[in-house]
């Protein structure tokens, strides 16, 4: 290969990606999420080893801190210090495949197969029940070591605080 075949490709590279991440910006632009057009049906069928894997789970990750509920009809739950923010969840197609959250701005998308290997521990279920609390039962610390089955135990027998008010 030339230099200057080698330079094109290098810039068409760079466009296709360019035009990859403006067709992830769809998981934006949608004006109404349901679960025929989000989480799950979503999902293409070689994404579905994936999907299975975060979908209808509660993940914990460190640092900082945060719980999230990635429910299969796209809905999603993240804990963050006292905080429960709801958003949701899509799968984005371009050159890769890609997770797309959204919690109200602009869509954050990650390489799906990436984003499962990042989550420090999962559990099925939303045994924190996430999706039905307005506000946090309690504050996680900024590296809060807690396991999921830990913060269940706690937040069951917990009386309420400030945050869970």
């Amino acid at each position: 290969m030339t230099r200057e075949n080698l330079r094109r490709a290098v810039r068409l590279g760079v466009a296709a990606g360019g035009l990859a991440a403006l067709g992830l910006s769809g998981c934006a632009t949608r004006p109404e999420r349901t679960p025929e057009n989000s989480g799950m049906a979503t999902c293409r069928a070689e994404d579905m080893v994936y999907c299975k894997e975060l979908a209808g789970y509660t993940h914990r990750s460190l640092g900082p801190a945060q719980i999230e509920y990635i429910a299969p009809d796209g809905k999603l739950y993240l804990w963050v210090n006292d905080r429960i923010t709801k958003g949701y969840w899509e799968i984005g197609h371009g050159l890769g495949t890609f997770m797309c959250y959204n919690y109200g701005g602009p869509s954050n998308c990650k390489l799906l197969s990436v984003e499962r290997r990042k989550k420090d521990e999962s559990v099925p279920g939303d045994p924190l029940r996430l999706a039905e609390r307005p506000t946090a039962p309690l504050a996680l610390e900024f590296f809060d070591s807690r396991t999921i089955v830990q913060l269940v135990a706690e937040v069951d027998g917990a009386k309420p605080t400030a945050a869970g008010r």
